[in-house]
C-alpha cells in the first residue's frame, strides 16, 4: 500500500508538469520492528532502539530540477534536517530567535558540501542516550556505556570502550 501511495502521488505530480520542481522526501520513522520480525541485519536493534538497527534508515530526497538522482550519499543526517531543507529549497529563512538542531540538507544534495552535521545526538525516554560523531558511537543504556567504530563495525558487535577511553571521554 505504501509503494501504491507514493506511486499515485508521484504520477499526480507527472501528470501535473510539478514533479521535477517538488522536493520530495521519503523516510521512516525508525527501523523495522521486532513485533513484525523484521530482519535489520547487519544492523543490530529494532525500531525504537537507539542502535543502528533502530536509527539508520532510508532517507531518499528527491528533487530533479535541482540535483541529479540515483546515487547514494553515506553522510549521516537526521529527519531534523527536513525543515531547514525545506525552508531553504523555497529561500526563506527562520525568524532569528528560532535555531533549528537541523541543517539543510541542500548543500549535500547539490554536491556543494561533502560534510553535514559534526556531531548527531539522540535520547529515549528512559535512561537511553547515543552520540555520533563521524565512524564513533557511543550509546548509553540502563547504565551500560559501549562504543563503536561504525565504518569498521556497522552491526556494533564490538565494544571499544576499554580500548578506547580516551574516546569515550571526548563523546
Amino acid at each position: 500500500h505504501l509503494d501504491d501511495g507514493v506511486g499515485q502521488v508521484v504520477g499526480k505530480l507527472k501528470r501535473e508538469g510539478l514533479f521535477d520542481n517538488t522536493i520530495l522526501f521519503f523516510l521512516t520513522d525508525n527501523g523495522g520492528s521486532k513485533a513484525m520480525s523484521a530482519d535489520n541485519s547487519p544492523l543490530r536493534g529494532f525500531k525504537g532502539s537507539l542502535e543502528e538497527g533502530g536509527i539508520r534508515t532510508p532517507f531518499i530526497v528527491s528533487w530533479p530540477a535541482k540535483f541529479s538522482g540515483k546515487r547514494t550519499i553515506d553522510t549521516p543526517v537526521i529527519s531534523l534536517d527536513i525543515l531547514p531543507t525545506a525552508l531553504d529549497a523555497v529561500g526563506a529563512q527562520p525568524p532569528t530567535e528560532h535555531a533549528f538542531d537541523g541543517r539543510s540538507l541542500l548543500p549535500l544534495l547539490t554536491g556543494e558540501s561533502k560534510t553535514h552535521h559534526d556531531t548527531l545526538f539522540w535520547c529515549k525516554e528512559g535512561d537511553e542516550w547515543a552520540v555520533r560523531r563521524g565512524d564513533w558511537k557511543l550509546r548509553s543504556a540502563k547504565g551500560s556505556i559501549e562504543l563503536f567504530n561504525l565504518a569498521e563495525d556497522m552491526s556494533e558487535s564490538t565494544d571499544l570502550v576499554d580500548r578506547q577511553p580516551e574516546m569515550v571521554r571526548t563523546l
